[in-house]
């Protein structure tokens, strides 16, 4: 260990009121310690009590299929703040130190106060199953192409964007379509977002569209092999069988 991290923790001690750590693990991956005694799973929240000189401890954060750790979080009373490594977190030894460890008692006597150690976790850009609402909620990019004539003798392809979040207890797609051929239209929509088939298709039912260029309101995904969602499917716009095909990806 270098010596300025081992002031880093030194400072931490000293600057600690209580013996209380607590673990926050994201949506995203978890946290566990490189001897196996604590294990703090993902969307958990978890309080170890340091109440002596042995605690000896070196988390680690651990991404989810489909995620990546990207460092500690840092807040007040946070451990290893922007640190991308393991966070060793340690009262054993400091004992030798006589006048400190006085101090460090005192503290650890102590029960009203709580630090923290919470990592940060971001997508990879590939989408994993089973979907769920954590792992579809951002940002995507991707394409329209309608393969056969929207508009009489017109083949039409946009750009699409949407910002998947979640909205008064529900999960709902902003869509953007743009960047047209002048002979289609532009668009903007709103869709509800549900999974079926255990979360290996995810269902996209438009109920505000300012043009009737999609149709049906129901627009059925799947995961490619490539980690993209993928709609490929058919509908009936003005009496002709039209084909199209969407493709979304993390930006």
């Amino acid at each position: 260990m270098k010596y300025g991290r081992l002031t880093l923790v030194l400072c931490a001690l000293l600057a600690l009121s209580a013996c209380k750590l607590r673990i926050i693990a994201p949506q995203g991956g978890g946290v566990t310690t490189e001897s196996g005694t604590y294990t703090c799973t993902t969307g958990s929240t978890c309080d170890i009590d340091v109440v002596d000189f042995f605690f000896d401890e070196t988390f680690t954060a651990e991404a989810l299929n489909g995620y990546e750790f990207r460092f500690w979080r840092r807040a007040d009373r946070r451990f290893c703040a922007r640190d991308t490594e393991p966070c060793r977190v340690f009262t054993e030894g400091l004992d030798a130190f006589e006048d400190l460890a006085v101090v460090i008692d005192t503290f650890l006597s102590s029960s009203d106060e709580i630090f923290y150690l919470e990592p940060v976790f971001r997508t990879t850009g590939v989408i994993v199953l089973p979907l769920t609402e954590d792992n579809v909620q951002g940002e995507w990019e991707g394409t329209v192409e309608v393969t056969a004539p929207v508009l009489p003798g017109v083949a039409c392809r946009w750009d699409l964007r949407s910002d998947i979040e979640g909205a008064g207890g529900r999960l709902v797609a902003n869509l953007t379509f743009d960047n047209a051929p002048i002979d289609c239209e532009s668009f903007v929509a709103q869709a509800d977002i549900t999974f079926e088939d255990n979360g290996t298709r995810l269902v996209v039912t438009i109920f505000q569209n300012t043009a009737n260029l999609l149709g049906p309101n129901e627009i059925v995904f799947v995961v490619g092999d490539d980690g993209t969602l993928i709609s490929d499917s058919t509908f009936i716009n003005r009496g002709s069988e039209v084909n199209q095909v969407i493709t979304l990806a993390r930006p």
